[in-house]
């Protein structure tokens, strides 16, 4: 009977918050008493859901009102609160929220983390796809620079707004706008912002939407040149947002009159709506629009001469340019969009496979047609496990050869190849190239070749299609060319593009004319996005290997000489001390010291003294074993790692190369300077453990310096 009294009253709290969210979203102030009774009432219950919505809830009513710290302190608690839990439908809530408090603050790293992670509970849950998370994403796109994303990101935000007739329709047609705006497309952004005003009458929805809608508005009169119009459209809004005290937002609107005064050479009121837009947006920490506020305000003090002012607001423009877009960002952005791209093929592919299945059913009365549309089902079949297989590796050997060996399935290709672009050098390289089944010695070109069709495919970004080959070598420079010349009638390349970038073409050639129909063009404009996307994935996946290995390298190599670091050494003498416990096998540690080299360096500079360092480093690398590690282990002391070698092994092995060391010149700036260096060996000791011996080397070592330098000396 108490459990179900509980329920009872947990289900009402659950009900009182839904409630007090969608009051929040109408403006109703009289949510926040309700969500903190919510809150005193799961305390009492100790319902950690309704704590943790009671916190989400009231960070979205601080965020709203640009009160950052609160809201984020609140939805962080009401997150982890929910992870603990393993509520995912509160941890949805919780990351929609931060998500939207860190873009606001200009942190679009965090911003688009918690965006993603939402999508991924509402997957894992099976639940229709919130177009508010796909909206978002495409704002943080947008602050990012990258429109045609964003712009993608808001088309399929609206498609799903308009199948669940969702409030948000009316916010994501003005984001449209906005985007095509930036794009020049005036006509295009107008009919969408018309869109958005007639679908927010229609929906009801939140008021702040139609101060973006009239926001919108004043930016294409800006555009157009009505000034008039731009500035009404701007205080419409600004009015709007004031009412509903939405700062980031006000902010936003006295940035946008500002600059249309400027605009109209109105400097000192263009200066005044300036700063009052600062004020607000640094007080709310607000750093997106904060940058775009510095840089204007830098070239407006540039033009009237205050160039101590105009350099100050532009280093604040840089200072917060390189935290908004950070490298690690735009590596997310890359990756996260070819991952979406890659889920939107595999959608459109089930999609056409669905309606050739459905059209197969309808035309089975002609056989004709029915033939067609198993032949066209069979090659989305094809391309999209073609694409799954070369989208899942990113080995590009292994991209281009499952390319090459299931290309022959779609069409007739006596000719297949594949280069890549290098943007850098502005070089075009084949790495693969087969003809009837032989494999071509590979080349590159130069994109300037005039003679190319690789290179023309790739300068243009668009595809080639010649059916009946006009046979001039003057013209033309033929891919897999053999003794028997431009055998090939019939020539396809095709661009692969991804990201809005060239990767590189495709080409496939046929010996007879009139081989590709219109269908092959749209079969190889399918696989071509997932070869593109494949290839990109393959070279993002090397470069990263290569900077891994480099700071790889960096982390266990002393900067000046070249060896290995102190830390590195140090976690090869545990490993070696963790095997002994197993086999016993005696290893011994040195320490290697410089005589005299405060000497040296006094007398010949500190320049002299790196040389000395990075030369013995060499005689010391080339005189020991291959099994043996040498490290810098501070100033002018090495330390080396003697596997498999007692303590009398060792000393020999010293000892040698103390002679060597010696009997070798070290010149500096035509001066010959002798040097000589001491060792202080000791073999491990299991039961002393590797401070011991490290700290009896030592000794040893400093035994040696008492005894008069340049000798080995053990314990």
């Amino acid at each position: 009977m108490e459990n179900n009294c509980k329920d009872i009253a947990q289900r009402e709290i659950d009900l009182l918050l839904e409630n007090c969210l969608e009051l929040l979203k109408a403006g109703d102030k009289s949510a926040i008493s309700l969500i903190k009774k919510a809150e005193k009432l799961s305390r009492k219950l100790n319902y950690e859901k309704g704590i943790a919505l009671s916190f989400i809830a009231l960070a979205r009513y601080y965020g709203s009102h640009s009160k950052y710290a609160q809201a984020l302190d609140l939805a962080n608690r009401g997150n982890e609160m929910a992870i603990s839990s393993g509520d995912s439908d509160v941890q949805m809530k919780a990351c929609y929220v931060l998500g939207y408090l860190y873009t606001n603050l200009g942190n679009l790293e965090y911003g688009l983390r918690y965006y993603l992670r939402g999508i991924e509970l509402i997957k894992e849950n099976k639940l229709q796809i919130d177009p508010t998370f796909l909206n978002n994403i495409g704002v943080v796109y947008y602050d990012s620079g990258q429109f045609d994303d964003a712009l993608e990101f808001f088309q399929e935000a609206l498609k799903v707004a308009e199948d669940t007739r969702h409030k948000i329709e009316s916010l994501v047609l003005s984001n449209i706008a906005d985007v095509y705006l930036i794009k020049k497309n005036t006509q295009l952004a107008l009919e969408y912002n018309k869109r958005a005003i007639e679908v927010f009458q229609n929906n009801n929805s939140e008021g702040y939407y139609l101060g973006q809608c009239y926001s919108i508005y004043g930016l294409i009169y800006k555009e157009l040149g009505q000034w008039e119009q731009a500035l009404e459209s701007f205080e419409k809004a600004l009015a709007i947002y004031k009412e509903s005290n939405q700062q980031y937002l006000e902010a936003e609107m006295l940035y946008n009159i500002g600059s249309l005064y400027l605009i109209q050479e109105k400097v000192e009121e263009g200066i005044d709506y300036l700063l009052r837009a600062r004020n607000i947006a640094s007080k709310i920490k607000t750093n997106g629009i904060l940058k775009d506020i510095y840089m204007t305000l830098a070239e407006t003090y540039e033009k009237k001469k205050d160039y101590k002012l105009a350099f100050n607001y532009l280093k604040s423009y840089h200072h917060l340019n390189e935290k908004i877009k950070t490298t690690e960002l735009n590596d997310k952005l890359a990756q996260h969009m070819t991952e979406f791209k890659v889920e939107k093929a595999q959608k459109d592919a089930e999609i056409q496979r669905l309606k050739t299945e459905e059209l197969k059913r309808k035309a089975e009365e002609t056989t004709l047609k029915a033939n067609a549309l198993a032949a066209s089902y069979e090659d989305i079949k094809i391309i999209g496990e073609i694409g799954q297989k070369i989208t899942a590796t990113l080995d590009i050997k292994k991209v281009l050869n499952m390319v090459y060996k299931n290309i022959n399935k779609l069409m007739a290709a006596d000719v297949f190849g594949i280069c890549l672009y290098n943007n850098e050098q502005a070089r075009i390289d084949f790495k693969i190239l087969i003809e009837q089944g032989k494999r071509l010695p590979l080349y590159h070109i130069m994109l300037d070749n005039e003679k190319s069709y690789a290179a023309k495919c790739i300068r243009e970004k668009k595809e080639i299609c010649i059916n009946d080959m006009i046979l001039d070598n003057k013209q033309q420079l033929r891919v897999g060319a053999t003794e028997n010349k431009f055998k090939c009638k019939s020539i396809i390349y095709y661009p692969l593009i991804t990201e809005n970038k060239i990767v590189g073409a495709m080409t496939v050639q046929s010996y007879k004319s009139n081989a590709y129909s219109d269908r092959t063009i749209g079969m190889i404009k399918a696989l071509a996005s997932y070869i593109a996307i494949a290839l990109n994935n393959s070279q993002k996946s090397e470069e990263l290997k290569v900077k891994t290995n480099e700071l790889e390298a960096i982390s266990k190599t002393d900067v000046l000489t070249g060896i290995y670091n102190r830390r590195y050494i140090m976690s090869k003498i545990q490993e070696e001390a963790a095997a002994y416990e197993d086999v016993k096998r005696s290893f011994s540690i040195v320490i290697i010291d410089i005589d005299y080299f405060k000497s040296i360096n006094d007398k010949y500079g500190h320049n002299c003294g790196d040389h000395i360092l990075v030369k013995l480093s060499k005689i010391l690398k080339a005189n020991i074993r291959k099994q043996d590690v040498l490290s810098r282990w501070g100033g002018e002391e090495f330390l080396m790692l003697l596997p498999d070698t007692d303590e009398e092994e060792a000393v020999l092995l010293c000892e040698r190369i103390r002679e060597k060391i010696e009997g070798s010149n070290f010149n500096y700036d035509k001066k010959r300077i002798k040097l000589t260096v001491t060792f202080g060996v000791s073999e491990y000791n299991e039961n002393l453990g590797v401070d011991f011996t490290i700290n009896d080397a030592d000794k040893a070592l400093y035994e040696g310096k008492n005894k008069g330098r340049n000798c080995v000396v053990s314990r």
